[in-house]
């Protein structure tokens, strides 16, 4: 997860070396934005690797619960087009999810059953 204050430059610096495509954007505990790679690319290329992490583009947070039955998230990801779901516990964000990847989970998971 990254900060609303952190700069672009820093952003990419954990993309490239992490291997994330998707940066949840963390602001006092809460899930508040998601960056992709693209949006950082976007943000660098229009703003410069010194913009903060709260100008670039983003998509919205969807907070789900690691509890949370996975229809139900789909159910509010497909609420809002775009949107990602930030997976969290009582210690934060542990994960993300597009409705493009739980979809093709889910399909993958019936085939299986």
């Amino acid at each position: 997860a990254v900060r609303p204050e952190q700069t672009l430059d820093e952003v990419a610096q954990l993309i490239v070396t992490g291997r994330h495509d998707l940066l949840p954007v963390v602001d006092h505990g809460e899930p508040v934005a998601v960056l992709t790679r693209q949006d950082v690319a976007t943000g660098l290329e229009r703003m410069g690797p010194h913009a903060r992490v709260i100008a670039a583009p983003s998509h919205h947070a969807v907070t789900v619960m690691s509890s949370e039955p996975l229809a139900h998230v789909l159910e509010r990801l497909q609420e809002m087009p775009d949107a990602v779901a930030v997976v969290v516990d009582h210690e934060g964000p542990v994960g993300v999810l597009t409705e493009k990847e739980l979809i093709a989970y889910l399909d993958r998971a019936s085939r299986v059953a």
